[in-house]
């Protein structure tokens, strides 16, 4: 999921680019990148549904969690907050 597509912002100074602080070298926003939920998908329902495991009616595969009770799902969250809410 993202928000933001920041190798396209127009204040990356590399646009089309996005790379570690550790390895300024290699460029991690490559051509093989699959970002599933971006911009215009990625709202709260979204979000919950997806944690859920409900999905819409043709809703692709990939666009699915597929996890179950035996899953451990890492959600790491940055970005705009406050107490008590999360922007996305």
């Amino acid at each position: 999921m993202n928000s933001e597509t920041y190798a396209c912002n127009p204040r990356n100074i590399i646009p089309g680019t996005i790379y570690s602080w550790t390895n300024l070298d290699k460029n991690i926003y490559c051509d093989d990148i699959e970002i599933d939920y971006r911009t215009q998908d990625l709202n709260e329902i979204s979000f919950i549904n997806l944690i859920w495991g409900y999905y819409e009616n043709g809703v692709p595969i990939e666009k699915k969690l597929l996890s179950d009770e035996n899953s451990d799902v890492v959600v790491y969250l940055t970005g705009h907050s406050g107490v008590g809410f999360f922007k996305i």
